[in-house]
């Protein structure tokens, strides 16, 4: 995996200084700049943008993980709890069966 990470970020460079550098080759040094400006400033801004998304997440498995919990302590037949919760949490219409 890190591998395919590695070789994903290589080409994205690679990509983006290729592009740099043919707009300065064109003579388009504002658009280069400024390429090179906005893509560090979103590289930088994108880990502490995604907050909101995250504390949501969170709250969704902390719920998920509640209700199995709950399911399980108060469930008779503890091999079947899992399975119940998951129909209740995204009912019988989306949950493939084998």
């Amino acid at each position: 995996m890190a591998g395919t990470a590695f070789v994903g970020a290589y080409t994205t460079f690679s990509t983006w200084m290729l592009e740099t550098q043919r707009l300065g080759e064109e003579r388009q040094t504002w658009a280069a700049a400024a390429n090179i400006v906005v893509s560090v400033a979103l590289g930088i801004a994108a880990p502490f943008s995604d907050n909101g998304l995250r504390s949501s997440y969170e709250r969704a498995v902390l719920e998920v993980d509640q209700l199995l919990r709950e399911r399980q302590r108060t469930a008779g037949d503890s091999s079947r709890f899992l399975a119940d919760s998951m129909l209740d949490l995204f009912g019988k219409s989306n949950v493939a069966t084998a």
